[in-house]
């Protein structure tokens, strides 16, 4: 079981979480901040994790500025004895409220970014994966064969992932979170609520003409062959940070 956290939880769930997990069964993939940017707290509470489940922790860092650094992440692994392994994910436009995300004339730099950050982890012994919104033409040839030596793993995908909320609702993912959650008892299974969900973000994608971030993507060979999806699908349900015709349910 894989679970997406920031770890920031308090020393009873921490026991607690101690006492009934099975480790051989249990990976946390924890979301870190620049250090700039964490509280007092937020150290504390997830050096307390680190410390609690360390070769259980892989390193998450979603990119919502251009010019991020993220050489602090190699010096967390090393610092607690974390899963060398880093997901690294976009920061997507949030439906129906306004969020720090990144502008698509941002994507070289990062693209450039990312790249040199995969060829330190790499001497480190490190991997990296990047999760779903990046499109292959973000990259150039030279850096997807930088990254492939890596062995970073590079899906150019968007799709549900499913996120349930502590009230036992879900939704396709974070950045759709306020678009038609659904109670989790209205599925057999997760593959069912998958379904749902892509069905869903396919007809709103659909209606809107959405082919990819670019104007390109409506003709690129690689979207058309499945290779890549033309970015997050996101953008097809805002228009200026504004929620366009799909549905959104504020959670309470």
């Amino acid at each position: 079981m894989k679970v997406f956290t920031n770890g920031c939880v308090s020393p009873e769930l921490l026991s607690a979480l101690k006492r009934i997990l099975v480790p051989n069964r249990t990976m946390f993939l924890v979301n870190v901040n620049q250090p700039a940017q964490r509280t007092d707290g937020e150290d504390g509470k997830q050096q307390a994790f680190f410390e609690t489940f360390s070769g259980l922790c892989g390193l998450s860092c979603n990119i919502y500025e251009p010019g991020m650094d993220f050489g602090f992440l190699i010096d967390h692994i090393e610092r607690y004895k974390l899963r060398r392994k880093i997901r690294m994910g976009l920061a997507h436009p949030l439906v129906g409220e306004p969020n720090s995300h990144l502008d698509t004339s941002s994507f070289p730099e990062v693209a450039r970014r990312i790249v040199e950050f995969v060829s330190r982890c790499d001497r480190h012994g490190i991997t990296v994966s990047l999760d779903c919104g990046f499109t292959l033409c973000d990259f150039t040839d030279e850096q997807l064969g930088i990254m492939t030596r890596a062995q970073t793993s590079m899906k150019f995908i968007c799709d549900p992932i499913i996120d349930i909320g502590p009230d036992l609702r879900i939704w396709a993912c974070l950045p759709l979170s306020n678009v038609a959650p659904r109670p989790l008892a209205e599925f057999s299974d997760m593959t069912a609520a998958i379904v749902h969900f892509r069905e869903l973000v396919n007809r709103v994608t659909d209606r809107h003409g959405f082919y990819g971030l670019y104007p390109e993507c409506r003709t690129c060979k690689y979207r058309q062959r499945g290779t890549c999806v033309g970015g997050y699908r996101t953008r097809a349900f805002t228009g200026d940070g504004q929620c366009s015709s799909a549905t959104v349910v504020k959670k309470p």
